[in-house]
């Protein structure tokens, strides 16, 4: 299993022979931690038929500049932190390094999975990689062995008792020997999805022991860790130790994924056509380019959106461009369900939000389709600039406190960018608004948009109801009312929302001092959108 090991395992004898051969005999120190190890979180174990891999010809870019960090030898940054949105295919690539460097360069590998009940802890983690240490690099093997014979309770003491134990100083016990030879021996461990260990504390406790360790190994030792960009993890990067030894690589748009993604398609169509046994009657060239093009779009530079859906078209049993036509939406879904996998991966991020209800309605303006911008008059009454679907914009329109729209999507952030205050929120993928809006899919997270933009309605009509004590600008007032036309026309007539709307009375707008025949020339402007809008909803 592991090729450059001079450890040969016979019955209960272990042997180990780098120059000389020595025979440890039953080793009670080595089949000790063989048992606090979970060897389905190797990069090569027989866990599972289908681990995720780079489709050939893809990901080139970023696999090369992976490789050349982990080959640089006078690199400054031993710690790569690969991150991105769920679904960006970091599994992938971290899958693919390891394969293609395991021969060489590749000492060990933890591969996380929230749903695995061995590498969704960080209890295993440390011994794991320290038995792969011992087998990549069999100098080590002696050191690691002797730690675990002086104290078999080390597995049960805190992560930096046992990288100090079990990896620092077996390595540190050979730095002559590795700096000697540094191009000779393996130096990256990997690990990936560390998002999904099941305590944010002991992911921030991974990262800081380790990178402590790092520090403290004379060898040129690396780390390639991938995960999602949450709250936890980004706050441990920004930590002084982690800051001055890391660096990290988004896997955004920058590296072109659509390219990459359109590539794929094309393969497994292509593959389709050879292996499927309706190939032989599918028509030449199928699919179109511009389905070809309407998928790339719709995967939104996921990957996973690209092979959830692949798998569902390819299926043997059934008729693929029926199968194709119900990913389209040109064909209604039977018992089908095309974005299982995907629904799955949107349903276990949100579940971890607490406060679900909030979030959901925040979401259900960002979903609602509303360009806006609308009521023009908040920032006059906040005194500030306020960018269209911003945090800022959302505290004031939801009269939530500063700060809040941060706590409340502090999970979110493999689904949402949230930049600054004052910056647009963006959805990362379009298929996350296709789930939300179909209940049989996002079941308990359903938004139903109706009653979005009945709630933003509702909001709004608050919202004059209080500019008109605050602001003395008539047209800022009507041009609110102008421009909540979509909202309207879009909105569930739900009780609540008529009786706020016919119980509203726009002329009180002329008490305050108002000329009479302004406002009513000016309110000609907006009166009959309005007045649309307002029937459209009530029915009238």
């Amino acid at each position: 299993m592991f090729p450059n090991s001079q450890v040969a395992i016979t019955g209960g004898n272990i042997t180990y022979a780098p120059g000389g051969v020595h025979n440890y005999g039953l080793c009670n120190g080595f089949d000790v931690l063989s048992k606090h190890i979970a060897a389905s979180a190797f990069h090569n174990s027989g866990d599972s038929f289908e681990k995720p891999k780079c489709h050939p010809n893809t990901r080139v870019a970023i696999l090369k500049r992976i490789t050349d960090w982990v080959e640089d030898l006078e690199r400054e940054h031993p710690i790569l932190w690969l991150h991105g949105s769920a679904g960006a295919g970091k599994s992938a690539i971290l899958q693919t390094i390891a394969d293609m460097l395991y021969q060489r360069l590749l000492i060990g590998s933890f591969f996380f999975s929230r749903t695995a009940p061995a590498r969704n802890t960080h209890k295993h983690l440390i011994a794991t990689l320290a038995y792969q240490l011992a087998i990549s690099i069999p100098e080590t093997r002696p050191g690691v062995i002797q730690s675990v014979e002086n104290d078999p309770t080390i597995f049960e003491q805190s992560l930096e008792a046992q990288v100090q134990q079990l990896i620092v100083l077996p390595i540190q016990n050979i730095s002559d020997i590795l700096l000697a030879e540094p191009t000779r021996h393996p130096r990256l461990f990997v690990i990936d999805g560390l998002d999904e260990c099941q305590h944010l504390g002991a992911q921030y406790e991974v990262l800081r022991v380790l990178g402590a360790a790092i520090r403290a190994i004379p060898f040129q030792i690396t780390l390639l860790i991938a995960s999602r960009s949450e709250h936890c993890i980004r706050n441990a990067f920004r930590q002084k130790l982690l800051r001055q030894i890391s660096s990290s690589m988004l896997l955004d748009h920058s590296f072109n994924p659509d390219v990459d993604i359109a590539s794929y398609f094309q393969s497994q169509f292509d593959e389709l056509r050879q292996q499927h046994p309706m190939g032989a009657y599918l028509q030449n060239p199928w699919p179109s380019e511009q389905t070809i093009s309407t998928l790339v779009r719709k995967s939104s530079g996921q990957f996973i959106y690209a092979s959830t859906i692949m798998k569902f078209i390819s299926s043997i049993r059934h008729n693929p461009c029926e199968r194709l036509d119900i990913v389209c939406g040109l064909s209604p879904r039977k018992r089908d369900l095309p974005f299982a996998e995907l629904d799955l991966l949107y349903s276990s991020i949100l579940s971890n939000v607490e406060e679900i209800n909030v979030v959901l309605e925040i979401l259900g303006l960002l979903i609602s389709g509303i360009t806006g911008p609308f009521l023009p008059s908040m920032p006059a009454k906040f005194g500030a600039k306020l960018a269209f679907m911003s945090p800022r914009f959302i505290e004031a329109f939801f009269n939530l406190q500063p700060g809040d729209v941060s706590r409340l999507f502090v999970d979110l952030g493999s689904l949402l960018t949230i930049g600054s205050d004052a910056e647009r929120i963006e959805i990362q993928h379009a298929s996350l608004g296709d789930f939300l809006m179909d209940k049989s899919r996002s079941q308990e997270f359903f938004v139903d948009v109706g009653d979005a933009c009945a709630l933003m309605a509702k909001i709004c009509i608050g919202h004059i109801g209080s500019d008109i004590q605050h602001i003395f600008e008539v047209e800022a007032v009507l041009a609110s009312f102008g421009s909540m036309g979509s909202i309207f026309e879009h909105a569930n007539p739900t009780a609540e929302l008529c009786s706020l709307i016919l119980g509203f009375h726009i002329p009180s707008l002329t008490r305050r001092n108002h000329d009479p025949s302004h406002f009513h020339k000016k309110m000609w402007i907006y009166l009959p959108s309005l007045l649309y809008s307002i029937s459209s909803t009530v029915r009238i």
